[in-house]
């Protein structure tokens, strides 16, 4: 529940100030002014409709894998950012949260949960079909 909180959180942080995530996201120096406008428009709507599929049990685990590949491809291109000595906020939870190795441990950690939680939940539902075949 706490990882869909945070999707969710995240999402509509940015989803109320597009404008100042456009901004941060044109910062990375990888997109244009008007793709960065498209991502700061459209993925706070993914990062929301991730958290709730996370809390759905028929959902949860393409969630959490398309949650995780979101994560990994931003951590990278937060590593990236780094390497090539830019400094700023990577708007992940609004304005104001950090620097890039602030968001890359935070980021870290996040993935390490998720990943964890996604072994679990296919080991759960690997367990449920397991015990219904057997029931037939």
């Amino acid at each position: 529940m706490l990882l869909a909180a945070l999707f969710v959180y995240a999402g509509a942080v940015k989803a109320m100030r597009p404008d100042l995530f456009a901004i941060d996201v044109f910062g990375f120096d990888v997109v244009s002014w008007d793709v960065s406008l498209w991502i700061a428009h459209g993925l706070p709507w993914i990062e929301i409709a991730l958290g709730v599929a996370l809390l759905l049990p028929t959902t949860r685990i393409i969630a959490l894998r398309l949650g995780l590949a979101l994560l990994l491809g931003f951590t990278a291109l937060l590593a990236w950012s780094v390497f090539r000595g830019l400094e700023g906020s990577c708007g992940c939870l609004g304005a104001g949260d950090g620097g890039l190795t602030d968001a890359i441990w935070r980021n870290g950690i996040i993935i390490l949960v998720a990943s964890a939680l996604l072994y679990v939940e296919q080991r759960r539902r690997s367990r449920r079909s397991a015990v219904s075949n057997v029931a037939l």
